[in-house]
């Protein structure tokens, strides 16, 4: 039988900031779950490239199962994209940062370049992948 949220009773007080805390917790161990599998996928496409790797051998880096791995993500094409648009965002702000500090063109261009190799020298694992 249906029943509109009308019929329900309403929620004491004490149920709000209890419930709110479960719902905070629970997002942040999915946010927690799901770096983690993105930190694993990460070595995995290290140590094996994009072609080596699925979804079995990100779930064992993470020790996770692989429907895990697919509750979080569709697959490893997901994944991917995620890492490179977390090295990206790096570059981007690596590269304004350059922009903003020259004062002529030429000098923009240099601190620019600049900031690109140094994002490289402090992730080299970003052009691995």
């Amino acid at each position: 039988m249906y029943t509109s949220s009308a019929d329900k009773a309403a929620p004491t007080p004490h149920e709000s900031p209890m419930k709110n805390a479960l719902a905070e917790r629970r997002e942040i161990e999915r946010d927690e779950r799901m770096k983690r599998i993105i930190a694993a996928a990460k070595k995995v496409f290290l140590e094996k490239g994009y072609f080596g790797t699925g979804v079995r051998g990100i779930a064992q880096e993470a020790r996770l199962s692989p429907g895990a791995i697919y509750y979080y993500f569709s697959g490893v094409d997901e994944i991917y994209v995620i890492i490179c648009e977390e090295s990206f965002v790096l570059i981007n702000k690596a590269l304004m940062k350059g922009m903003k500090s020259g004062v002529t063109c030429i000098e923009k261009l240099e601190h620019m370049a600049a900031g690109f190799m140094n994002y490289f020298l402090k992730n080299p694992e970003y052009t691995d992948l």
